[in-house]
This record gives C-alpha cells, sequence and structure tokens, in this order.
C-alpha cells in the first residue's frame, strides 16, 4: 500500500491509500466535488540513508571480482571479507577507512569529498 496525493482545480489536496495496482490518476474532490488530479513528488530520503547506499555500493566488487578484492584487501592489511555476491564486511570501522582512503575517499561518518 502507497499513499497517493491528488489536487484539484480548487487546489484542495487529498491523500488517497492504494495498493500501486489500484492507483488512480485522478479522484473526485471529497470537498468540491471536482476531478482531483494525481501529483508527482519527490521521494524523501534521509541523507544519511543515501551515504550508506553510497558507502555500501562503492565498496563492494563485481561478484567476478570477489577473489581479487579478497587478495587486494590482505595485501593492503584491511580486515575486510567479501561475500559471493560481492559485498563487503569489515572488521571495524577503521577496517573500512582503511580501505575508503586506499581507495581515494575521505571518510568522516559518510562518503566525502568523492564523487561517484
Amino acid at each position: 500500500m502507497a499513499t497517493f496525493t491528488y489536487r484539484c482545480i480548487d487546489n484542495h489536496v487529498i491523500d488517497k491509500v492504494f495498493s500501486l495496482s489500484e492507483r488512480k490518476d485522478s479522484v473526485k474532490c471529497p470537498v468540491c466535488g471536482k476531478k482531483a488530479k494525481q501529483q508527482f513528488s519527490r521521494v524523501n530520503i534521509p541523507a544519511a540513508k543515501c551515504f550508506e547506499s553510497i558507502e555500501s555500493e562503492a565498496l563492494s566488487v563485481h561478484p567476478t571480482e570477489v577473489e581479487n578484492a579478497r587478495a587486494e584487501a590482505k595485501a593492503l592489511g584491511v580486515g575486510v571479507d567479501y561475500a559471493p555476491d560481492g559485498t563487503a564486511t569489515f572488521r571495524g570501522s577503521r577496517e573500512k577507512q582503511k580501505l575508503m582512503k586506499h581507495l581515494g575517499f575521505h571518510y568522516k561518518d559518510s562518503v566525502k569529498g568523492k564523487t561517484l
């Protein structure tokens, strides 16, 4: 289920809950009875979650590169392991910082100073 926002010509705002398959392009305004069209808005994702996602993606490797990544991390002395899908798991935050620094990222609670 998701909440969809609609607005009629008289600027009445209506929120309706539908499943994605039941979503309607327009609904009847309960205030004035006129047609209200669906409004599209940006999804609000907290910045910390965005950085966490970027970080996770930046430190992961393609599944075909897992063995190479493990060898490189071992040579660097970084406490990290890679799952078969390429997801990185660190022994601690200092290990993550060490690898990020090696990759050219500046680490301070999130990815900063590097455009992905």
